[in-house]
């Protein structure tokens, strides 16, 4: 059956503003949930797909995701995570520290130095059905999550702050640079700040929250780098046309909208902008929408929607 696509396609241009994160203690915690046999998982109260069901890895009983859903659940930026699909080995870098995973083996090599994890704690990285699962127990050690377990519901619970900013860091106000003289923390925060203040405007008028999903982040940075590093402004790229057309079949979607904005705006500035403007408030407050992605790069943001 033919996809009937909803184009709810607005533009939205505020003047250049002062941005300000003002990241407080508060809104550097990050808690995820991840639950056995479900692809989704719960960061900061926002649900998010997985892709693939996290499994129990019978030898070692340590919960093992989707390598896909590592960057979004740890606050890692993606390219800092990377595969060697002829030695089957992932390499990971968060903040200071680099760690190189072999699959299907019990062996890392962390900042240099390689390491034999007890068999009890292997294999670190295991490929399953075509895809590459990571330990939570052996990422969240390596990397300083605090992590606990729920046996009744099968859910892992990590918890961390997505940066190290010191309380003068925390109050600054960036200048109208925008977003490229960011940290990947205070990019990652910015985002999902915007989907934490949509799902709010959505549950206002009795909506369900979206959903993150890991493959529409991808592709609202590939539209927002495309917007900046191109210097345009528009849902037609000169060099990829519209967006719609790389969103992956496996969403099973029938319903899609874009909302996209300039100038390096903050979170509450841009939803704001977003929701006075009809166009854009109507893709925010649309109940077919189930799915998300949120990016900004430079001074361009683009939102995805899905359904």
């Amino acid at each position: 059956m033919k996809k009937n696509i909803k184009y709810f396609l607005g533009t939205l241009m505020l003047g250049a503003t002062i941005l300000n994160l003002s990241i407080t203690a508060d809104a550097q915690e990050r808690i995820i949930k991840i639950s056995v046999g479900q692809e989704k998982a719960i960061i900061n109260d926002i649900y998010a797909k997985t892709n693939n069901a996290p499994y129990i890895q019978k030898q070692t009983n340590s919960v093992m995701i989707p390598l896909k859903f590592v960057p979004i659940s740890f606050g890692i930026a993606k390219e800092n995570i990377s595969y060697d699909d002829i030695r089957k080995k992932v390499t990971i870098k968060y903040k200071d520290d680099i760690a190189t995973f072999i699959c299907n083996t019990n062996n890392i090599i962390f900042n240099g130095i390689e390491k034999q994890l007890a068999k009890n704690l292997g294999p670190v990285a295991e490929i399953k059905d075509g895809a590459i699962f990571m330990s939570v127990r052996n990422l969240a050690e390596l990397f300083g999550f605090e992590i606990k377990w729920e046996p009744k519901t099968k859910t892992t619970i990590l918890s961390n702050k997505i940066n190290d900013l010191t309380n003068a860091e925390q109050n600054k106000i960036l200048s109208n640079k925008a977003y490229e003289d960011c940290s990947i923390d205070e990019i990652i925060y910015a985002q999902e700040e915007v989907i934490r203040l949509v799902n709010d405007a959505r549950i206002k008028y009795g909506l369900k929250p979206l959903e993150i999903d890991q493959d529409l982040m991808e592709l609202a940075e590939f539209k927002s780098t495309d917007m900046y590093e191109n210097e345009y402004f528009s849902h037609i790229s000169p060099k990829y046309g519209k967006i719609f057309k790389y969103i992956p079949d496996n969403l099973g979607y029938t319903y899609t909208g874009e909302n996209i904005a300039r100038y390096g705006m903050n979170p509450e500035e841009v939803t704001n902008g977003w929701l006075a403007s009809p166009s854009h408030r109507e893709n925010i407050l649309d109940p077919n929408f189930k799915y998300i992605g949120v990016a900004v790069r430079g001074t361009k943001w683009t939102q995805i929607f899905v359904g």
